[in-house]
């Protein structure tokens, strides 16, 4: 897999699609959401890779992207979901919510293509329903500074994250090692597969209503087949 923006944000849950299904439903029915999400706008289409690539630009680049959320079955992971959101950062924390023995990867990264001093940032988060058990991440905001918290888990092969003399802070949790940890947890998000499904996708947001559909419709013809 080629990663080829500056910046992903994603979530993975051990759970049958339709049952994330249920649990965003059951989301958006109880909370203000409601207002700018209704039930005509849940979109369930042939996967496109165009249009996942469209809401990956925008988490990118876009500094308001239009809300959207996307749920599809990676291919070849039937008991695997993927979910993205292009604005709600705690997507996991209120996913888990409503089960709480849902487990979810939630995994944030920035690339080389990151202009210097924007700020990189390696993120992992393990969460059984809506607590958060393990959080590993490295950050430069200015200087790299190291953050982990909670129980050590199988994934992570007894790793130290103990300071060592002249190591770099940036090297106590590299992408190598954010690439291993997640394959070993049951998602190896490097793998093309993981970004291509041979099953329908679920689109929630409110497209045709959001004030930057203009900039959706410009970089991609295919957002059309979710407003028909």
């Amino acid at each position: 897999m080629n990663f080829n923006y500056k910046f992903y944000r994603f979530v993975y849950a051990k759970a049958p699609i339709d049952h994330m299904l249920n649990i965003e439903k059951a989301a958006i029915k109880e909370s203000h959401l409601m207002n700018r999400y209704t039930w005509k706008k849940i979109r369930k289409c042939p996967f496109s890779k165009e249009f996942l690539d469209l809401v990956l630009h925008n988490i990118a680049n876009v500094l308001h992207p239009p809300r959207c959320m996307v749920f599809y079955l990676p291919k070849n992971h039937p008991d695997l979901t993927f979910a993205m959101h292009t604005w709600d950062c705690l997507l996991a924390e209120r996913l888990g919510d409503y089960d709480d023995k849902l487990e979810m990867l939630s995994l944030r990264f920035t690339t080389k293509f990151l202009p210097k001093n924007e700020g990189a940032i390696r993120e992992l988060c393990y969460y059984r329903g809506n607590k958060l058990q393990r959080i590993i991440r490295v950050m430069e905001d200015p200087r790299w500074d190291l953050w982990v918290d909670g129980e050590q888990q199988p994934f992570e092969e007894g790793k130290s994250y103990e300071k060592i003399k002249r190591k770099l802070i940036r090297d106590y949790f590299t992408m190598d090692d954010m690439t291993r940890f997640a394959t070993n947890w049951g998602c190896p998000f490097d793998q093309d597969e993981f970004w291509d499904s041979d099953q329908p996708m679920y689109v929630f947001g409110g497209l045709e209503n959001d004030e930057n559909l203009a900039d959706w419709q410009e970089r991609n013809v295919c957002v059309s087949q979710f407003n028909s």
